[in-house]
């Protein structure tokens, strides 16, 4: 949505809202029959204008639509999903990447592997509002009543992506850090109730996420190594690296090529060990790379990848 959004500022855009890959069952997502029945409201819908001050940008739930030409934002292993028709999904992901004209990728584990099986491979990346996401400002007063240092991870709170034991292990091997973990809750976070240096935050709208990242001296990024996160590339990174503040996180392909940027740590002691090293720094030994890591962001706003996309577009002669 976030592309979409940059497109909108000079033509039409039509974002497709998914009609979902897996069917929400009991016991596997939080109210199942309201997710269903939303996405039957969505689809049966018509155009939807979400935002006033983007004219051009429409959403829609469609089941089809015609086309001219075929762009593929490549931004997740969708096969790799859990609670999916796996080779169902993996039949579409493989029409769309011999059927597209040219494919976006987020990822550049998905590009590298998969480059010479399409017709164009372009590596985009994630973008960044670095008008939104800047240090400058004031912090979430949520947090006024922990003292510092804070370190934080905001986004979903999913067992099957957030690695839960690593960050309970590094909370009792760090008892004098607040960790302070924001998002939906998705699964049981019993074990982190019991722990009196972490703090649970319920999900925020996206505007107000610089606030909370403001309000932290680091940043966690503690995801599990399985199929599926070995492909992504995690938004919330650059969004980090904008606000110019240190990350630890968890061998992942992604993550490693940012290793200029983010300690790369695994198990809970090595785990331990970088992130009060990222906070021994603070505030005053971290201005360069602090500096380093904003303008390394600066290259990759939502307008830059758009205009990237337009220029392929262009060369293509499709659009």
């Amino acid at each position: 949505m976030q592309l979409a959004r940059a497109f909108a500022r000079y033509m039409p855009v039509l974002f497709v809202n998914s009609i979902g890959m897996r069917f929400p069952r009991r016991g596997t997502v939080s109210a199942p029959i309201t997710r269903v029945v939303r996405k039957v409201k969505s689809a049966a819908r018509r155009l939807q204008f979400p935002d006033s001050a983007l004219p051009n940008l429409a959403v829609a739930t469609p089941m089809s639509l015609p086309r001219e030409a075929l762009f593929y934002n490549r931004s997740d292993l969708h096969s790799a999903f859990e609670g999916i028709d796996v080779e169902l999904i993996r039949e579409r992901e493989e029409m769309l990447l011999q059927g597209a004209d040219a494919v976006l990728y987020a990822s550049d584990y998905l590009f590298r592997a998969e480059q010479y099986r399409v017709k164009r491979a372009i590596l985009i990346g994630h973008g960044v509002d670095t008008e939104l996401f800047r240090p400058e400002g004031l912090p979430s007063k949520e947090l006024d009543d922990l003292p510092h240092p804070r370190v934080g991870f905001f986004g979903e709170l999913r067992q099957r992506s957030v690695d839960f034991d690593l960050i309970v292990s590094v909370a009792r091997l760090c008892p004098s850090i607040q960790f302070v973990l924001g998002g939906a809750h998705l699964d049981d976070l019993g074990q982190f109730r019991s722990l009196g240096n972490v703090r649970l935050l319920p999900p925020c709208p996206h505007h107000e996420m610089p606030e909370r990242w403001r309000g932290v001296d680091a940043a966690i990024l503690p995801y599990k190594q399985n199929t599926w996160l070995r492909a992504s590339e995690p938004v919330k990174l650059n969004e980090i690296l904008a606000m110019g503040i240190p990350a630890v996180g968890t061998p992942l392909p992604s993550l490693d090529r940012r290793s200029e940027f983010v300690e790369i740590a695994q198990g809970p002691e090595a785990f331990a060990c970088a992130l009060r090293k990222a906070l021994a720094t603070l505030p005053t030994g971290d201005i360069e790379r602090r500096e380093a890591r904003r303008a390394a962001a600066n290259l990759q706003t939502w307008d830059a990848i758009a205009d990237r996309i337009d220029r392929t577009s262009r060369d293509i002669g499709d659009i």
